[in-house]
């Protein structure tokens, strides 16, 4: 195991962890994401929007960052989060430093489609690991000034 695995194998602040996240994924396309103010973000730890010329109506996406080792309970009690506050988004996406295999995934895709009627991705551990062992962005160095 080298330094970046277990830097993000023993991860523990998750305030940081949302950092990272969003930064990872603003390099992966979500170019809009914007990440909510602690507190009470309603199940929405960051989130884009994007509208369309021809109407008013928009697509969000919503983002879930967790530490948390099982990913299942964690995305249910977002879910319900959401939807008890009525906000319309189009898909969920579990960002975790976990590793989640492609197996699971797709149970994981499937049950909450078919229970909750929300398409959901994964950023796992494999996805971070990989954007932080890319020196040039200095990624790794700045949220792991210590190591």
């Amino acid at each position: 195991m080298d330094l970046i695995e277990i830097a993000v194998d023993n991860f523990t602040d998750t305030t940081l962890f949302e950092k990272l996240a969003t930064e990872v994924l603003y390099n992966e396309g979500f170019y809009d994401i914007k990440p909510m103010p602690g507190g009470n973000d309603f199940g929405q730890d960051a989130i884009e929007d994007k509208f369309f010329e021809l109407n008013d109506q928009g697509e969000r996406t919503i983002f879930q960052f967790s530490l948390q080792e099982k990913p299942k309970g964690k995305i249910i009690k977002t879910i319900k989060r959401i939807k008890e506050c009525k906000i319309a988004f189009k898909e969920l996406i579990y960002v975790t430093n976990r590793n989640i295999s492609g197996e699971v995934q797709q149970d994981l895709k499937k049950d909450i489609r078919i229970e909750h009627k929300v398409k959901i991705d994964f950023f796992e551990r494999e996805t971070i690991i990989n954007r932080l062992s890319k020196i040039e962005n200095g990624m790794f160095n700045r949220f792991f000034p210590n190591i």
